[in-house]
């Protein structure tokens, strides 16, 4: 934690940090975008009784 908030000589930017999980976040959401409907296909297969 105490990486993360830095000194008054190299402060935190916290633009370039939120950039980052952005951009590590953005092909998950893309992806389940489109397979959307295996991913729900396969919770419901695992779901159902008998």
């Amino acid at each position: 934690m105490l990486g993360f908030m830095g000194d008054q000589q190299n402060p935190t930017q916290w633009n370039v940090l939120f950039a980052a999980c952005m951009l590590c976040a953005l092909p998950l959401l893309i992806a389940f975008s489109f397979l959307q409907k295996y991913f729900v296909g396969g919770l419901t297969v695992g779901s159902v009784k008998g």
